[in-house]
C-alpha cells in the first residue's frame, strides 16, 4: 500500500490521514501522531502502531487553547 507522506526531516514526515494501520507499518513507520481534530480514529483501528494524539483545528483565526499547547508540546516532545 502507498502511504501519502513527505518527508521534512530524517526520520519525521508528515501525511494526509492514513488508510489503515496496515499502510502506516507496510511503509516502515511506528509511530503515528495524529493532529488533524477530525481524524481521530478509535486505537483499535490502529493496532500495532504507537499513536500520540493532539487534535488541534486547521483555524488559523483561533488561538490555541491551554490544553491543545499541552498536548502539542508533549506530542513534540515525544517525537
Amino acid at each position: 500500500m502507498h502511504l501519502d507522506a513527505t518527508r521534512l526531516a530524517p526520520g519525521l514526515y508528515q501525511g494526509s490521514a492514513p488508510r489503515s494501520a496496515q499502510a502506516v507499518s507496510d511503509a516502515g513507520f511506528g509511530t503515528l501522531v495524529l493532529t488533524a481534530q477530525e481524524v481521530q480514529p478509535p486505537d483499535h483501528v490502529l493496532t500495532g502502531l504507537d499513536v500520540l494524539r493532539c487534535p488541534l483545528t486547521d483555524d488559523p483565526t483561533r488561538p490555541l487553547t491551554r490544553g491543545e499547547w499541552q498536548a502539542a508540546l508533549s506530542c513534540g516532545t515525544a517525537v
